[in-house]
Formats: C-alpha cells, sequence, structure tokens
C-alpha cells in the first residue's frame, strides 16, 4: 500500500451514530457540535480516526440511510459549517474524519425521484432503475402512485429507490448496461458528492452496501469495476484519503480498491448461536467454540490480502446487537484484547468501551428491534438522560436499570472496561509490532483453546494469549518471557502459563 497511507498502520477507528451521541441545542438528538464537544474524550481514549454515521438531510424513514441532499447537513445535526469546523478541530487533534457514503439509492424524497417518476422525459428520467414491464418477475422492484406508470427498484425499503448505474448482465429490454453513457453520468454524479465532502474536509468515506451498486452482477464483478475506478480515480486527486467498504468480503473488496473491509457479524467469532447444529460463539464462556471456522479463513484471506489493504475487526455497529449482549464485563474485555490486538485497524462503536448495553424492544426510524437497541444514546454520567441531553424528549431513552454503565463512573477507576479499553488502544500505539500490518501467526493452529497468537514488525516479537472462557487452563511456553505487558488472570510457573477464566496475556519473547 503507498505511503500515502501509513497513517492507517496505527490507526483506531470510533464510530459514532450522531443522533445518539451528544445533544448540544436540547432538542434531544445529537448532533455535529456534539462530537465537537467530545472530541477531547475520543483522543484521550486514543482514537485517532471517526467514522460517522449519515448526517446529510433526510425524512429519516431509515434513520438517514434515506437521502434526499447529498450535499447538506440534515438541520438536526447542525450546518455544513459545522462539519467544516468538526473537521478542522479534529485534524488540529491529530483525528481522521470518515463520512459515510450512501450511493446506491436517496429517498423517495429525493428532488431526483420525484423529477425521474414524471410521466414526461427529463433528465432524471434513467437516473432511478424503472421497469415497465409488468410480468417482469426481477425482485424488489416496487409500485407507487406516480405519474410514470411503472415500477422502480428500491435498494433496501420501499422508500430507497435504487440508482441506475447499471447491470452487469442485462436480461430484460428494460435493464441498461453498466457501460452505457447514462449509467457512467450517474457514477458522476456520485463522485460529485464525493468531492463535495473531500472539499470539506472529509478524510474518506465508509461506504454503504458496496458489492449492491451493479444490479444482476453475482461475482460482483461489476462492483469491483466500479469502485476500482473510483480509487484510480482517488488517488490521482487525493492522495491518503480512504475508502472503506460495507462488503465483509475481502478477497473481492480489497482488490476492488477499498482500502478496508469490516469484518462485519462476527460470525463464528462474537454472534453466532445455533445450539441445533452445534454451533456456537468462540468468545463465549462455555467454550464450546471452534476457532477453526474463524482461523482458516482468516489466514489465508491475511497471506492473500497482505500489503493491499485490511480486514477489520469490529466491536460493534448500528446494525448488530452490542457486544455487551450475554457477556461479562471481564466478557468483554477478552474481545476488546481480541480486537485491539489482531492486524488491521480496530473499530469501536460509540459505548462498546464502558459496555452500554442493548436495550431490547426499542424501534424507530426503520431501526427496527433488532437492532435499535444499539442505537441509544451515550452515556456521559448519572445526570438527567445519562449526561446525553438535557431535554425531556430524547432521541432514544437512555438505559437507567441498575448498574447501567456511564464514563464518568469508569473513567479513572482502575479495573473499569474503559480503563482497560483505553490501556489496551495504548498499548496497540506504543508497540510497532501490534500495528495493522505487522506479521501474524497463530503459535499452534490445532489449538482450540485458548487463543494464541504472535505479532512481528522489525526487532519487536509479542505474543498474546486468550482465555475467552470461565474454564482454567495451563499452556507450556517454549520461548523465553523477555517482559509482560498486559496481564490479566493469568499466572506463570517456570514455562507454564497458567489462565483462570477470562484472562489476557501479552508479553514480549
Amino acid at each position: 500500500m503507498d505511503k500515502a497511507f501509513d497513517w492507517l498502520k496505527d490507526a483506531v477507528f470510533y464510530e459514532i451514530y450522531p443522533q445518539s451521541f451528544y445533544d448540544t441545542n436540547g432538542d434531544g438528538i445529537g448532533d455535529l457540535n456534539g462530537i465537537i464537544e467530545k472530541l477531547d474524550y475520543i483522543k484521550w481514549l486514543g482514537c485517532n480516526a471517526i467514522w460517522i454515521n449519515p448526517f446529510y438531510d433526510s425524512p429519516f424513514g431509515d434513520a438517514g440511510y434515506d437521502v434526499t441532499n447529498h450535499k447538506k447537513v440534515a438541520k438536526r445535526y447542525g450546518t455544513n459549517e459545522d462539519f467544516i469546523n468538526l473537521c478542522k478541530k479534529a485534524h488540529d487533534m491529530g483525528i481522521k474524519i470518515i463520512c459515510d457514503l450512501i450511493p446506491c439509492h436517496t429517498s423517495i424524497e429525493h428532488e431526483y425521484f420525484k423529477l425521474s417518476s414524471k410521466k414526461e422525459k427529463n433528465d432524471y428520467s434513467d437516473f432511478y432503475i424503472w421497469c415497465n414491464d409488468n410480468e417482469s418477475d426481477y425482485p424488489h422492484l416496487n409500485k407507487r402512485a406516480y405519474e410514470r406508470d411503472d415500477r422502480y427498484l428500491c435498494s433496501f425499503y420501499a422508500i430507497q429507490p435504487a440508482i441506475n448505474y447499471g447491470f452487469y448482465n442485462v436480461t430484460e429490454p428494460w435493464q441498461m448496461s453498466m457501460d452505457s453513457e447514462i449509467c457512467k453520468n450517474n457514477k458522476k454524479k456520485l463522485i460529485e458528492v464525493m468531492d463535495f465532502w473531500f472539499g470539506l474536509g472529509c478524510d474518506g468515506f465508509r461506504v454503504d452496501m458496496a458489492k449492491d451498486v451493479i444490479k444482476s452482477d453475482p461475482k460482483t464483478e461489476g462492483a469491483r469495476k466500479f469502485w476500482r475506478e473510483i480509487r484510480e480515480y482517488m488517488d490521482n486527486k487525493y492522495p491518503g484519503k480512504i475508502l472503506i467498504s460495507e462488503w465483509s468480503r475481502p478477497l473481492e473488496s480489497i482488490p476492488a480498491g477499498f482500502h478496508m473491509d469490516m469484518f462485519l457479524s462476527g460470525g463464528s467469532l462474537f454472534r453466532k448461536e445455533i445450539p441445533e447444529e452445534n454451533f456456537y460463539s468462540y468468545f463465549r464462556k462455555e467454550g464450546k467454540g471452534v476457532l477453526s471456522r474463524f482461523s482458516e479463513e482468516y489466514v489465508n484471506i491475511l497471506n492473500k490480502t497482505k500489503g493491499t489493504g485490511y480486514w477489520s475487526f469490529v466491536s460493534g455497529n448500528h446494525d448488530q446487537p452490542r457486544i455487551s449482549k450475554g457477556r461479562s464485563v471481564e466478557e468483554i474485555k477478552t474481545v476488546m484484547a481480541f480486537i485491539m490486538t489482531m492486524p488491521s485497524p480496530p473499530i469501536i462503536y460509540y459505548g462498546d468501551e464502558i459496555g452500554m448495553r442493548f436495550i431490547e424492544g426499542i424501534d424507530k426510524e426503520g431501526s427496527q428491534v433488532s437492532r435499535g437497541g444499539s442505537r441509544t444514546p451515550m452515556q456521559w454520567n448519572e445526570g438527567k438522560n445519562k449526561g446525553f441531553s438535557p431535554s425531556d424528549t430524547p432521541y432514544l431513552p437512555v438505559d437507567n436499570s441498575e448498574g447501567s454503565p456511564c464514563v464518568s463512573s469508569q473513567r479513572g477507576k482502575e479495573g473499569s472496561l474503559l480503563e482497560y479499553t483505553k490501556n489496551l488502544i495504548d498499548i496497540r500505539h506504543n508497540h510497532k509490532a501490534l500495528n495493522a500490518d505487522a506479521g501474524f501467526k497463530f503459535i499452534d493452529e490445532k489449538m482450540n483453546y485458548p487463543l494464541w497468537y504472535e505479532r512481528k514488525k522489525d526487532n519487536e516479537t509479542i505474543r498474546v494469549i486468550i482465555n475467552p472462557t470461565e474454564k482454567k487452563m495451563t499452556v507450556s511456553e517454549k520461548e523465553k518471557i523477555q517482559g509482560i505487558i498486559l496481564n490479566t488472570n493469568t499466572a506463570l510457573e517456570g514455562n507454564s502459563i497458567i489462565l483462570n477464566g477470562f484472562s489476557v496475556l501479552i508479553y514480549n519473547v
């Protein structure tokens, strides 16, 4: 990877769901000025890059992923000037700002869609994908009462009409090739949006539904061509600016030009419990997981993408249950130790560093109950609305249950999850062997528990042992331990390392 992207080697990202982070004007909704006010906290934590979920003009049918103006900050978050100010202040503190890019669709309230839905031909008639064949059974075609008597393709919800970048395999007369001039011109409008935010200070984009830009593209050949062209454009005009994909298939996304892909679902590691199929997450206290379900694929991907891009681990995000769900603080610490010591830049979802809980039964602005519980307000202190907002009607209810975590009660408290996470981030920054590009290998590829691996760069070699279970284990270290970097619930007896439940040992050899 070009030297312009060297900053990624030591990057630790912090994802912010803006409406739930910090409210500065008392309307019950978080805003950009709220992020500005909390930059000192993010800097203190050790994060040097922020990914912000959509803050663009929207009717909020899907929490901002239904955009009506891609070049305007939604009023509830502030103004474009606030974004410029955020970038300036963040950059002064050495923090990068990554925006969410929604390339696949807009809102049905977007001015382009209103024009596109008119019967009379105009410049935006083909900006979206319309089907005039009532017999077509192509999936996700939707019909509403518009002047135009056609069905439109929607990306996710019916309120999100798909932008027409074309089809890789054209099979019906109403479909356009991705190489058509109309589709190429639509792509130019996306690049104009990127240019706009780069011009205001944005350092890169996390791309929503990145693999779905081209339709009828089962092997993503069209999507890869699409993004490779954009990456080439960016490298020429904006060296050092990055693209992060929502793809979770790095052998496709990284060759497509993305600097990072995200290990999204957690798969066999964090968030998959199917007892009837004897499938359990690896990071669970019962210790029923199977490491090889993750490790074999991971090593293959790591070897094939080395030097070209990263597959990043995330503590969570706005679309999945919080990492705390079903886990104690001690269990969460083992997850954080893993995320912070693996290759690739890690991503912390706001609140995971204090163990914010998943709140059941929340559905607002398209969140659905499966993910709404991960979008509740950040818990800053023990005050009203946990310090998120002075409003009597906050965006979502805060967690006021007994033992609900907050920053103020954990900051400076030895052994708290917040201080533990901060310490892990500090360790990552202070050891090049834990850089995103440093070498990696499992100590014993056949070992299931504990998790034991080595990171190496230049003259430093670090080993990490993690026991994410409640069971006591012992391993024998053949190498000489030169120094302990972090010790949680372990003991050394000669060459033996005794790992009590939920233990972590990070050391030099």
